[in-house]
């Protein structure tokens, strides 16, 4: 056995893989009596020849420098992925910036709950409220010049109003509830800042209903028995040790 056949054997080319078809000649009706036609090739010649044949072909060498690792075959491939990072660190960056607002945000609410229900005359108070478009009244009831009509001071704390009279808000103000009582009359209570209220009693009409802002000069019901006024502060409780001079209260110092 030569090389170039023990080459092709470690090639493990099965003998079975080469279709060798041996082609008939055609029959002829009339045949040439002078050509003569050549008898058609052996099958082991035939095969001899198809292993010579694949044995004379070079191989191709698999070289190194042909194997190349798996690249982007795009031109722009390493511009585009420097890009598409650059994108992902900045949404990064993003959230993260948004989430530091959202603290700040929940620090300054937290901020004016406090100054609110602690420090309500507080400078940080004053700002923040302007700002949004709402001022917080911080007034006190020694803020305010109540006025009373037509009527005397009852124990210095409750203002008894006329019989058969109509009856006026002390001081301008928002009603904050109205309530009718078992004895058929009726009772208003009359904000006039967070911290300073005023109580009608024992009126028999009322023009207003709660919500209504009401003014010192406009009444705002009627008493055919008497009405009775008294102050209270931002808790409830009723304040005491004021006087009355003229139609002008005055706050006990």
């Amino acid at each position: 056995m030569n090389e170039k056949l023990s080459y092709a054997k470690m090639l493990d080319i099965p003998e079975s893989t080469s279709l060798i078809t041996v082609k008939a000649p055609k029959k002829r009706l009339f045949k040439k009596s002078v050509k003569k036609v050549k008898s058609p090739k052996e099958h082991e010649e035939v095969k001899k020849e198809l292993i010579d044949k694949i044995n004379s072909e070079p191989l191709e060498e698999i070289q190194e420098e042909n194997v190349k690792p798996l690249q982007c075959q795009k031109e722009d491939c390493s511009s585009q992925c420097t890009s598409v990072i650059h994108q992902a660190k900045k949404k990064k960056g993003k959230i993260g910036i948004v989430g530091v607002q959202f603290v700040i945000i929940g620090v300054l609410l937290l901020l004016i709950v406090f100054t609110n229900a602690l420090l309500p005359n507080s400078a940080i108070n004053a700002f923040m409220n302007g700002n949004i478009g709402s001022s917080y009244d911080a007034r006190t009831y020694q803020d305010f010049s109540p006025v009373l009509k037509g009527g005397t001071v009852y124990q210095s704390n409750v203002y008894s109003h006329s019989v058969n009279a109509s009856v006026y808000s002390a001081c301008d103000g928002v009603v904050e509830s109205v309530s009718k009582l078992e004895d058929g009359t009726i009772t208003a209570v009359i904000k006039h800042s967070p911290n300073f209220s005023s109580l009608i009693t024992g009126l028999d009409y009322f023009y207003y209903k709660a919500g209504d802002t009401v003014l010192t000069k406009v009444p705002v019901g009627y008493s055919i028995d008497g009405a009775e006024t008294c102050f209270a502060d931002k808790d409830g409780a009723i304040i005491t040790g004021w006087t009355i001079s003229g139609e002008e209260v005055k706050w006990a110092v």
